[in-house]
């Protein structure tokens, strides 16, 4: 457990010590394995949380307006399909770890770098801590921060009227300044991640820190293409 907790803060701290010192060391996955994990469970306790503060005005809104069940109903379904979506945006943290050591070999491999797998995963796996920090903050500015907007009353009762209130108020609450704070520090801590990872693969698969970057770099894009799509 004590080389847990050292792990933990030269990976956040003395990235290059510690990738030295697992290149020399056997395969331990069990550090790994618990960050990364408990990095995809807070994510989807973060994700729902999000949901909760953001959905739930609507629901009473909608409910004090005395909609048609047909309008509630359809309501209730989409925030099942956000809650499905928070758990697979959780989930995805685990392949997206293995995927992302895969795409640092490949490249090493094109680059003339040397195949380590086992370690860039392991190492990448430690990486993931920004992220689980990110989540954790994020958990946090929901409980004592949370973001608020006012649903404007609808002109009418029509369908038209309302979707353009809660238009309206989806894009005030987007502006909310923990909602900004949400996005950078989302930005920051996936910046923080892939240059951890960066690092550590200059030293495991034997790069330059150019190589290493240009490969995370693509990597990054990957993810922000990803995330982008989801996002629509």
């Amino acid at each position: 457990m004590q080389d847990f907790w050292r792990d933990i803060k030269d990976i956040l701290w003395s990235p290059i010590k510690m990738a030295n010192r697992h290149e020399s060391t056997s395969d331990n996955w069990l550090g790994p394995i618990m960050i990364v994990l408990l990095t995809a469970a807070l994510h989807i306790v973060m994700f729902l949380a999000m949901q909760a503060r953001i959905n739930d005005p609507v629901s009473s809104y909608l409910f004090n307006l005395n909609v048609p069940e047909e309008i509630l109903s359809a309501f209730d379904n989409f925030k099942a399909i956000n809650s499905f979506l928070s758990l697979t945006g959780g989930v995805s943290v685990i392949p997206f770890w293995i995927v992302g050591a895969g795409v640092m070999t490949c490249w090493a491999i094109l680059l003339n770098g040397r195949e380590n797998f086992r370690k860039v995963a392991i190492l990448y796996g430690y990486a993931h801590m920004p992220l689980l920090i990110y989540a954790f903050i994020v958990i946090m500015l929901m409980s004592f921060w949370p973001p608020t907007a006012e649903i404007n009353s609808a002109a009418s009762s029509d369908l038209a009227s309302i979707a353009s209130a809660l238009e309206a108020y989806r894009d005030e609450i987007l502006q909310t300044p923990t909602m900004k704070l949400v996005v950078v520090l989302s930005y920051a801590a996936q910046l923080w991640s892939l240059a951890l990872l960066a690092i550590c693969a200059s030293v495991v698969q034997r790069m330059t820190y150019v190589k290493s970057t240009l490969a995370a770099s693509f990597y990054g894009a990957v993810i922000l293409m990803v995330s982008l799509y989801f996002a629509r």
